[in-house]
């Protein structure tokens, strides 16, 4: 009878827009948990232990040095970690960081290089090609005694361009240099 029918039909729409609202569901799930274990979840979290670091010099920048660097992001899924705020913790003259999935860093580091030493409190530090202080030294050696203007880095990178010019034995025989920003 065609009322049977019309009813048989209305079940059957019925059912197929719960058959549809039910995959939409699931699949809302689904995309949601896979969300939720790539950006939230511990599977892909920073694990400083399985950093890889390489360019170190092993006495004043280490593996253990540049790890504890980078303890403050343990924990955090690679997904959501920034490389670009990894590389401002660790201290050196520049740093590459890429991730190794599924839970760790490649650093590569540069390290900074002494061209002269600063007389400041407390001593003699070791400075590079950008005007930073980087270690504490005994005393001058075979480095020049430098003095820097405010602009530390122009003075340092004028420093360096002098001692560049210069030939090996010519360089030898400077004991102090002034940079005037100038």
């Amino acid at each position: 009878d065609l009322g049977d029918r019309l009813r048989e039909r209305a079940r059957a729409r019925r059912l197929l827009l719960l058959r549809r609202v039910a995959l939409a569901v699931i699949t809302v799930a689904l995309v949601g948990g896979a969300a939720w274990v790539a950006f939230f979840s511990p599977l892909f979290a920073l694990s400083t232990s399985a950093i890889q670091v390489s360019g170190e010099d092993g006495t004043l920048v280490t593996d253990e040095s540049v790890r504890s660097s980078v303890a403050a992001f343990e924990g955090v899924p690679l997904t959501r970690l920034n490389t670009r705020e990894v590389a401002r913790a660790v201290a050196v003259k520049s740093v590459s960081v890429s991730r190794r999935w599924p839970t760790s860093l490649t650093v590569s580091v540069t390290m900074r290089t002494g061209m002269a030493v600063e007389a400041a409190s407390g001593g003699y530090w070791l400075v590079d090609d950008q005007g930073v202080a980087f270690q504490q030294v005994s005393g001058a050696g075979t480095y020049p005694l430098v003095t820097l203007p405010d602009e530390r880095a122009t003075g340092a990178s004028d420093v360096a361009s002098v001692l560049g010019a210069l030939d090996e034995s010519t360089r030898s025989q400077v004991s102090a240099i002034t940079a005037t920003g100038t």
